[in-house]
């Protein structure tokens, strides 16, 4: 049986900052589910997640807090 997750964010992220903090957190975040829909073998949706992390980042912007090995479709570690 599937651990029981929280629906809720964190009080930080429901009234961020600005845009680029949110844009952060949800990237961060749909990676997670990148990796879980990789690992279930669900390459399809890992991909589609992957375009939504992939816009996040873009949203977020060039100062965001990146992680160390964020690699994208090409696998060149650029996001």
């Amino acid at each position: 049986m599937p651990a029981k997750l929280s629906h809720s964010a964190p009080a930080a992220i429901t009234d961020p900052d600005s845009a680029q903090d949110s844009a952060e957190y949800i990237a961060v975040l749909a990676s997670q589910l990148q990796r879980i829909a990789e690992t279930n073998g669900h390459q399809f949706l890992a991909y589609l997640i992957e375009m939504a992390v992939m816009e996040a980042w873009r949203i977020a912007g060039p100062d965001a807090d990146r992680p160390d090995k964020s690699i994208n479709s090409a696998g060149d570690g650029q996001v």
